[in-house]
């Protein structure tokens, strides 16, 4: 069985005992070979608490079902949780299909916060790690919606992605585009006949998408069910609406800056001023959480700041110095002040 020592990953004779009744992280383990010796399922109240952050949250959770459940001496227990962050919000389960519909609703085009925190426990100790994704959600139509709602696979439980996922995607592209296009059944390899389609502009196919054969996935040892899509972005016809930018190669340094401001300031007069003091490495601005519920006439907006150099990784102390220098800049033009808490 594998267990964790020291941050480290190590072999040992326990046996793993998943403590959650999720069927996706038994999948999960599955992917990986593991296969647990029993489930057990442990009944912690997971109401956040009243200013608790979403981090915070998931953490506590996490710690709550490992201590909830006691080890033998030849076990190891494996609890998680995940919460998905809008900002500040702690995005729940929905109890209802409404609340589903009002959450994706928020979700839709922008981005948010996914945080996973896992706990393993034995006899002697716990250990506990979390990790913080950054995703974007493409935004919803009115169809989509409605359809996803329909699936009722927003009841309590993570979906995983289909091929009619990966067939979503390579349309989002198309759409981006501003192209016109069609789409028809498609048998083409490494794609699972019945599952694929063509998407196909001026009666050509440009794109292809959907599950993956399983032979192909036999060969690599890809998880099952697995999806993928593929555009030829050569073969895509020319467009006056998408314009080729530079791409870089090094990784970016992404921080989120939250600001109180008074309500009569314009978020696009806050995100001037902190593009104006980020300097030349800032890449990309974007605001993804507003709250109206400070009082006192003011607001919280929250940003995130998109750092790259075209030649180096940027070290820890620049990436503060820029951040340090878009908040000045924003406190000095609209009289905005830090939201630390």
């Amino acid at each position: 069985m594998i267990c964790l020592k020291d941050g480290s990953i190590t072999v040992s004779s326990k046996q793993l005992i998943l403590g959650s009744g999720s069927p996706r992280r038994r999948e999960l383990l599955a992917v990986l070979g593991l296969h647990p010796a029993d489930v057990r399922a442990p009944d912690v109240d997971e109401t956040p608490r009243k200013g608790e952050l979403p981090r915070s949250y998931c953490n506590r959770i996490t710690a709550s079902k490992a201590e909830a459940l006691p080890a033998a001496a030849d076990e190891v227990i494996l609890c998680a949780d995940t919460t998905v962050a809008l900002g500040r919000r702690i995005m729940g389960k929905p109890a209802d299909r409404d609340e589903a519909r009002a959450f994706l609703q928020k979700l839709s085009g922008r981005r948010h916060k996914v945080i996973t925190a896992v706990a393993v426990k034995t006899t002697e100790r716990i250990w506990q790690k979390d990790v913080v994704s950054t995703v974007q959600m493409k935004r919803l139509s009115p169809q989509e919606l409605e359809g996803y709602l329909a699936t009722e696979d927003w009841q309590g439980k993570a979906r995983a992605y289909t091929w009619q996922d990966a067939i979503a995607f390579a349309e989002e592209i198309l759409d981006l585009c501003n192209l016109k296009y069609s789409v028809k059944r498609s048998n083409f390899a490494p794609w699972h006949p019945g599952r694929c389609a063509e998407l196909i502009v001026n009666g050509k196919a440009v794109a292809h998408a959907g599950e993956v054969h399983p032979r192909i996935l036999a060969k690599y040892g890809l998880p099952e069910r697995s999806a993928a899509f593929a555009v030829g972005l050569s073969a895509l016809p020319d467009s006056d609406l998408v314009k080729p930018t530079w791409v870089g190669t090094m990784p970016a340094a992404v921080q989120d800056v939250a600001l109180i401001i008074d309500k009569s300031v314009s978020a696009q007069d806050v995100e001037a001023a902190l593009r104006a003091g980020a300097g030349e490495l800032l890449e990309s601005i974007s605001l993804f959480d507003r709250y109206d519920k400070l009082g006192d006439g003011k607001i919280s907006l929250a940003f995130t700041l998109t750092f790259r150099a075209e030649d180096r990784t940027l070290t820890g102390a620049e990436v503060s110095e820029m951040r340090n220098a878009a908040v000045l800049s924003a406190e000095k033009a609209t009289g905005a002040v830090l939201r630390t808490g």
